[in-house]
């Protein structure tokens, strides 16, 4: 289970196979935490000129809503998913304003 941080945040037509590792995670996140995944951008927001979030290849997903030990957790299980789905994931939780999970499809 997932939700959108709010209506701007443009995940309508996120790439399939990182739409299927989308469904996959909120559904463990939900059985972990009791609570769903909050994605907080797809294809809207800042990012960088050539970002795969412009072209539905990448999102991001709120960290700070976890404890240390949450958080561990569940980048594990981001980790292995990257691996099943072919994805790349970077830690930006040590971002001060916005702590996070970045996702895209692998080159």
């Amino acid at each position: 289970m997932w939700r959108a941080k709010s209506e701007r945040v443009n995940i309508g037509e996120l790439h399939p196979q990182l739409r299927l590792a989308l469904e996959k995670a909120g559904v463990l996140h939900d059985l972990l935490f009791g609570k769903p995944l909050i994605v907080t951008s797809g294809n809207d927001g800042r990012h960088s000129r050539t970002s795969r979030h412009y072209r539905n290849m990448a999102i991001d997903i709120r960290s700070w809503d976890k404890s240390e030990l949450g958080q561990l957790t569940f980048h594990v299980i981001l980790a292995q998913l990257a691996k099943e789905y072919d994805l790349a994931i970077f830690d930006e939780r040590n971002r001060d304003k916005a702590p996070h999970w970045h996702l895209e499809i692998a080159d």
